[in-house]
């Protein structure tokens, strides 16, 4: 690792380069990996986690790496670059192991990646970080990070016995073996004996192959997989349908005798055919190019089936129309389209309007008319099958909606054998299911809401010639779209609020081409027509556009605009010109938006007379009103040209002399024209923008596109229906009027970890302004459970004081919540009162949340538990540190950019020791409506749909907290306690920190004093807060003192051994002594002691050793065992008065109650 100091992006957020990124949709992604945990109908085992290990630490496995970019929002692939060019080595990058388990995630990383991590993952519920401080990282001793990885890992794994693993990835197989992952090096390493491991991974846990589980979940679609979707892959995809239009108006031009189906379909296949390289899997769907020739029921399926088909040409010879279909498909996305597109024999021509041969021209034009209107009616019949099925989330109703509107459309045809054919089911092919990635097709559940993407698609096989012969048909057509679907369900009814994106509805619709290519060509300069017809022309303008006022066609076409003083010419780049003069337009309207920078529009009225359906392409007059009347648009954007001519030439000419009607002025628009001019007016306003997101540019054609992903991301993460109160929380407006909470007790929230300041914090509050203001102040000693009993008789409290001083004090209720309790838990406590009209008496106002810097990690990079959950959007309003404040500090840095990452717009206060001195600050914490608004009230629903319900538990306390009570009779040695106490952090043991105390709180006494003293102390930060009981506690002769420690796993007995060394304890008595019990080294210094007294008589000592006179020797005095006893003796005379001593001393024990 580098030895340089680590560099901590200034806004992590800021780098996440996806618009629709949010914690909501992150937390979303998460949640469907976690029901995979608790989804018994795969038929899994009970899975306890899914391991997903990054880069070399897993022999950078397919799967692992997908999973982590699924959850990371392409972390990998998008901050790869940016961490690269920091100069971190992959290494470093891809340093990541994730267990995910039901209700935590445990991640490990280092340092570096830490930071960059944060604001993709600090947000999820019940997170827990190993991750080295950054000053223990230095790059100095990489083996100790090494060592700090693998019993990491370890400790992840400890409480997992069935383990889950994404081994494949998608469009790959590969047959999955536990021993596979023997080979990872993470893996060999647990088993080493130096860590503790318990031997080979495979043999301590049972592996599961997850990869198809978590493949179907990765085909749910988000905001931020549209945007990718909509970024990266749409452009690419309608690049080359663009190119593939192209290749034809080449060939058109070109004077080629035949249209090539290979040259034409050329750039649709090389974009799906690189998509696939190296890839071994199958795909569903593939893009082709078909000529009404080969569009017969049989080829047609066969296309669709994926088959691949003998290219053959169009031959522009023949005086027939022609129309050929389309079928695009995007390698490894969810996205296709098809479309059928026409060929005209003759242009539309503007002389042969004006001159006798407008019957020919109307024969020849019957049969496109013909064909095009019923591709249309397939185009309506399909949006309204779309429109149907996300309201009924029901397949069969959107089939019938189809076939009621393709068979109302054709009806319109008077021809009966069209009719005929489409009442024949096996000519008509209805297609409504869900895709995955690879383009496989997954049928819906009836009623069911998929969040994958949709493919509609209807075909009309075999189609019969305007002409009504069986034996003659003009082939096949088809349409097709890929949509999404966004659906919150409304419990207890089939209410659904819906909102619905067609992904290829800017793939153009519909397209005619003249078959002439000479004619094909747009001219600048007037077209030469009788004057007497048509007058002086006065303004010949590229660069306008042209619609009709149906906007399932948008985009518009450009075209060349001629304004004559008695009529207006077209002429189109495709499909020739047309013409109008006076006498065939009803009337005429201007909008300008009131201003020369919006877009005009001159929408001419026309009725439909069957001399002008020939003269007009169908798609032009596609609504028609129930008077035959239809509206043309022209479009003119400002600061062109066109614009200006039509204001300075045009519009002064026909008001003077002109047979054409008079231009009226609008001042509004109604719904589908607006659409239109809002589509046209955005594309100018971000043309002169400085916006820089993809997206943005994207949704120029796109109208309705950040509806639709703001809708999207409320749902994606809802499962099934939804109650009216998280339905009314998700559609609350930010304009929506706040509660009045005049009548309400206001309700203040003050959490935090214990030993935070968040009592002092409370005591401060409550002192302002009590002339005017009864406070009542809610408190419990235990800090890992909500006593409801107290809180609710505190309530009722609180609502008798409100109606004793009704007229002439306010009264407010503070809660000082437990530290390691969930925020939803006490505000679902407020409200759970079983007396309706009584809970509704209080008004959560604000949550404020105290931090001690120094309390705040347990080691490392790992909070206390439930410090991120107090953080969350919607949970809480300010936050208050309560030291490290009155000098610049790196610890209060890091934690506030931890807290960024989690919350971007909550208030951070500074108040040293919990003493607020600012009246802003005041303000905000005793703010009444803080917690009711708009935007917090939808993050609580987004983040946690469910927590009124209280399930699940969203942000777990992990590690699990627990709360022991001891109580005593008799007074502590305070000397001895408070030396204990201090000792109590450095007795604390690593991750999972079984056993370890971070509160002490209590009411107690010291010998000595009768004075009862209340305690509380923080391990973490040394706080030792001790204060004299104004209360009267004594309760008769043997007063009851009590402590409760707060910490992980607490056991009673332990901590009773832990008390018993804070008083004088009656000493054991001691067993009196034999010569056995007596050490070498005391017989040793006994004997030195003697060594030098007087020899019985027959001994003499020789310098080395004692010698009697029979020959005996010695090294020891031969009178030893005399000293012996007389040691002896001695020493159990002491023994013995001690022991004496003991029994006529009185001791009682601590725990005698």
């Amino acid at each position: 690792m580098s030895a340089r100091k680590l560099k901590i992006p200034s806004s992590a957020k800021r780098h996440i380069r996806l618009s629709q990124f949010s914690q909501f949709v992150s937390a979303s992604r998460l949640r469907h990996v976690q029901n995979i945990l608790t989804d018994r109908k795969a038929g899994l085992l009970d899975i306890d986690g899914i391991l997903c290990i990054a880069g070399i630490d897993s022999r950078y496995n397919e799967g692992m790496y997908e999973l982590l970019n699924y959850l990371l929002f392409g972390f990998f692939d998008i901050r790869k670059d940016e961490l690269e060019s920091s100069g971190f080595p992959e290494e470093i990058i891809d340093d990541m192991v994730i267990l995910i388990c039901q209700d935590h995630v445990q991640i490990y990383c280092n340092p570096v990646n830490y930071w960059y991590l944060l604001p993709y993952v600090s947000h999820w519920p019940g997170i827990q970080f190993h991750c080295l401080s950054d000053n223990q990282s230095d790059g100095e001793n990489d083996d100790a990070a090494e060592e700090f990885k693998i019993q990491s890992f370890i400790s992840m794994m400890s409480e997992c016995r069935v383990i889950g693993l994404p081994f494949t990835g998608q469009g790959h197989t590969s047959e999955f073996t536990p021993m596979e992952i023997e080979k990872w090096p993470l893996i060999q390493a647990f088993a080493l004996e130096d860590f503790g491991g318990g031997g080979f991974f495979t043999l301590k846990h049972e592996v599961v192959d997850i990869s198809s589980q978590l493949h179907h979940i990765q085909d749910f679609q988000d905001s931020v997989s549209v945007e990718l979707l909509l970024t990266d892959h749409y452009p690419l995809m309608s690049r080359q349908w663009s190119n593939m239009l192209q290749c034809v108006k080449i060939s058109l031009d070109s004077k080629c005798q035949a249209l090539s189906q290979k040259k034409i379909s050329e750039p649709l296949r090389s974009y799906f055919n690189h998509g696939f390289v190296g890839h071994k899997g199958k795909t569903g769907k593939i893009p082709f190019v078909l000529f009404n020739q080969d569009t017969d029921k049989k080829q047609l399926e066969r296309a669709l089936n994926g088959e691949a088909l003998e290219a053959s040409d169009l031959s522009l010879k023949t005086n027939d129309n022609h129309h050929m279909i389309c079928q695009a498909a995007s390698p490894h996305k969810p996205l296709v389209c098809a479309r059928t597109y026409f060929f005209c024999n003759q242009p539309y021509d503007i002389t042969k309007e004006t001159s006798g041969d407008g019957l020919q021209h109307s024969s020849d034009t019957k049969q496109l008319r013909y064909s095009l209107k019923i591709y249309l009616s397939m185009v309506r019949a399909v949006l309204a099958s779309i429109k149907v099925y996300s309201q009924t989330l029901q397949v069969t109703q959107a089939k019938a909606a189809c076939f009621k509107t393709l068979t109302d459309e054709c009806s319109k045809l008077n021809n009966q054998c069209l009719l005929d054919h489409i009442k024949d089911g096996s000519l008509v092919q209805f297609k409504l299911v869900s895709l995955n990635s690879n383009h496989s097709e997954e049928s819906l559940t009836e009623g069911v809401h998929c969040k994958k993407m949709k493919l509609i698609s209807l075909a009309l096989y075999d189609i019969p010639s305007l002409h009504n012969t069986k034996q003659d048909h003009i082939g096949s057509m088809l349409f097709a779209e890929s949509f999404l679907d966004s659906c919150i369900q409304l419990s207890g009814g089939c209410d659904v609020n819906s909102h619905v994106f067609i992904l290829t509805s800017c793939i153009p619709r519909h397209q005619i081409w003249s078959l002439s290519g000479n004619d094909r060509k747009m001219h600048t300069s007037a077209p030469s027509l009788p004057i007497d017809f048509w007058g002086e022309p006065l303004m010949t303008q590229g660069d306008i556009s042209m619609t009709g006022t149906w906007t399932a066609l948008l985009p518009p076409e450009r075209v060349v605009l001629t304004a004559w003083t008695h009529g207006v010419t077209v002429q189109t780049s495709d499909y020739g010109s047309v013409s109008l003069l006076g006498s065939d337009i009803n009337s005429i309207a201007l909008y300008d938006g009131d201003s020369m920078s919006k877009v005009t529009l001159l929408l001419l009225k026309i009725n439909l007379t069957s001399i002008m359906a020939d003269r007009l392409p169908p798609h032009v007059y596609s609504e028609v009103d129930e008077r035959g009347m239809f509206t043309l648009i022209l479009a003119f954007s400002p600061h062109t040209k066109a614009h200006t001519q039509l204001f300075g030439n045009v519009l002064p000419a026909w008001k003077m002399e002109s047979q054409l009607p008079e231009v009226k002025r609008l001042d509004e628009l109604n719904c589908n024209i607006l659409e239109i001019h809002t589509y046209l007016q955005r594309q100018i306003d971000v043309s002169f923008s400085s916006e820089t997101w993809p997206l943005k540019k994207v949704s120029l054609t796109m109208p309705h596109l950040y509806d639709f992903l703001e809708h999207l991301t409320t749902s994606c993460g809802l499962y099934g229906s939804v109650t009216r109160d998280v339905y009314q929380s998700l559609m609350v407006s930010q304009n929506t009027k706040l509660e009045s909470t005049d009548d309400k007790i206001i309700v203040t929230i003050i959490t935090g970890a214990p030993g935070s300041g968040k009592d002092v914090l409370a005591d401060v509050i409550s002192s302002f302004n009590t002339n005017i203001i009864n406070w009542i102040v809610f408190k419990q000693s235990e800090e890992c459970q909500l006593d409801m009993a107290h809180l609710h008789q505190t309530m009722i409290t609180a609502a008798q004081t409100s109606s004793h001083w009704l007229l002439s004090k306010t009264t407010r209720l503070i809660i000082v919540a437990p530290g390691f309790c969930d925020t939803p838990e006490v505000v679902r406590a407020i409200s759970s009162h079983s007396d309706h009209s009584f809970r509704s008496l209080f008004h959560v106002g604000a949550v404020t949340l105290c931090i001690d810097p120094v309390n705040t990690f347990m080691e490392h990079k790992l909070t206390l538990p439930m410090l991120t959950a107090h953080c969350a959007q919607g949970w809480v309003n300010n936050i208050v540190f309560t030291s490290q404040t009155m000098a610049p500090s790196e610890l209060l840095d890091n934690i506030q950019t931890l807290i960024r990452s989690i919350n971007y717009d909550v208030a951070m206060l500074k108040a040293e020791q919990g003493h607020v001195k600012r009246s802003a600050d005041l303000d905000l914490i005793m703010s009444e409506t803080a917690f009711s608004e708009s935007h917090m009230e939808r993050s609580r629903v987004l983040l946690k749909p469910y927590w009124r319900e209280g399930y699940p538990h969203a942000w777990p306390c992990l590690p699990v907290m627990n709360d022991v009570l001891l109580q005593f009779t008799h007074p502590l040695e305070k000397h001895l306690t408070l030396i204990n106490l201090r000792n109590l952090k450095k007795s604390f043991q690593s991750f999972p920190f079984i056993g370890n105390i971070y509160n002490v709180t209590g009411l107690l006494a010291f010998t000595g004093s009768p004075q009862f003293f209340t305690l509380q102390f923080s391990p973490l930060n040394g706080k030792l807060v001790l204060k004299e009981s104004v209360a009267n506690h004594q309760n008769g002769d043997n007063p009851v003192y009590k402590i409760i420690f707060t910490g992980v796993q607490l056991k009673e007995h332990d901590l009773k051994v832990f008390l018993n060394t804070c008083v004088k304890q009656k000493p054991e008595k001691k067993k009196l002594l034999m010569k056995e019990d007596l050490t070498k080294q005391e017989i040793d210094k006994i004997h030195a002691s003697h060594h030098l007294e007087d020899l019985p008589e027959g001994w003499y000592y020789n310098g080395s050793q004692f010698v009697s006179m029979d020959g005996e020797r010695s090294h020891t005095h031969p009178n030893l065992d005399k000293f012996l006893s007389d040691y002896l003796a001695k020493k159990n005379a002491d023994i013995a008065q001690f022991n004496k001593r003991i029994e006529v001393e009185s001791y009682t024990s601590l725990w005698q109650l």
